[in-house]
């Protein structure tokens, strides 16, 4: 059975802090989607290391051995609509497995064909972690020109203002928006409203 990746109330309960991000780029599954920019694939242990050399990595990755995993399965998904969205920003979900059996081909495969909807329920939940602004009308009414393509000066006669002015709207609006120009403003303005 798939199972989510240890929570960070289980991180507190253990004896000792995690480890994973000390040993991050020397274990090639964790750090496969930094060191390929393939975010595509689903990757599991068995995909880079033999039982025998799995088992002789002393730190395991660091959480796989203090907490008994043994097999897990790797689905990485880009960053979402954060306010500060950072390149190279990745969401990872992993499934674990004690002693056993290894996840299956057939495992891979569900998790593959439930990617979209999985990537649509965290780019969701992103959403409502980090809603958008409340604009003022009148920034609104700015946004809504800079969407449909006009410049700095057509907003300005469209709205009977200086091009200062709007320049000023612009700038708070960025501010407000946590972005650096009209592209993503826009974006991360109007995300909310795409179906």
């Amino acid at each position: 059975m798939l199972g989510r990746r240890a929570s960070s109330a289980r991180f507190a309960s253990a004896a000792r802090p995690p480890v994973n991000w000390q040993h991050y780029w020397y274990c090639q599954q964790c750090s496969y989607p930094d060191r390929t920019s393939d975010l595509r694939s689903v990757v599991k242990i068995s995909d880079f290391y033999s039982d025998r050399q799995w088992h002789s990595i002393s730190t395991r990755c660091g959480i796989n051995r203090p907490l008994g995993f043994e097999h897990d399965l790797m689905l990485t998904l880009p960053g979402g609509p954060a306010p500060v969205v950072q390149p190279g920003r990745t969401m990872r979900l992993f499934f674990f497995r004690g002693p056993g059996p290894d996840f299956s081909e057939r495992d891979r495969a569900v998790l593959i064909s439930l990617r979209p909807h999985l990537h649509r329920a965290y780019l969701d939940g992103e959403r409502r972690r980090h809603p958008v602004p409340r604009l003022t009308p009148r920034q609104a009414e700015l946004l809504h020109l800079l969407a449909a393509g006009h410049t700095n000066t057509q907003i300005a006669r469209r709205l009977g203002v200086t091009e200062g002015t709007v320049r000023t709207h612009l700038e708070n609006i960025y501010e407000k928006l946590h972005v650096s120009s009209r592209a993503a403003a826009v974006t991360r303005a109007l995300a909310d409203r795409v179906t």
